[in-house]
């Protein structure tokens, strides 16, 4: 890992990466996760419904599976903040691979 970079849970993140994740819910972006790691390029929408399923009911999942990402909507902010507080203690964990989880962005003007 580079020493310049921070590490983010267990992933080290560039500025760019950095700037596309936020940490806390103020509005209804905050219902949507984004999950990201190099495991979700093998997995498919039902493979991250089921982890995410796990901690909390989902609403709906998209996996871009060519950039190693994914997004998963849960039904109430109490359940994106149970998720992400899960993910910054104990990890998530994703085919036995942990992925990052920050609360999704929206890039709407």
């Amino acid at each position: 890992m580079a020493a310049d970079l921070p590490v983010l849970g267990a992933f080290t993140a560039s500025k760019e990466q950095q700037n596309s994740f936020h940490d806390g819910p103020n509005d209804e972006e905050s219902l949507t996760m984004m999950v990201r790691g190099d495991v979700l390029r093998d997995c498919d929408d039902a493979t991250l419904t089921e982890a995410f399923s796990a901690i909390a009911p989902v609403k709906s999942v998209r996996v871009v599976r060519d950039r190693g990402f994914g997004f998963v909507d849960f039904n109430s902010l109490e359940d994106s903040a149970r998720v992400l507080e899960i993910a910054k203690t104990e990890h998530v964990y994703i085919m036995d691979e942990p992925v990052f989880v920050s609360y999704s962005r929206s890039t709407k003007k």
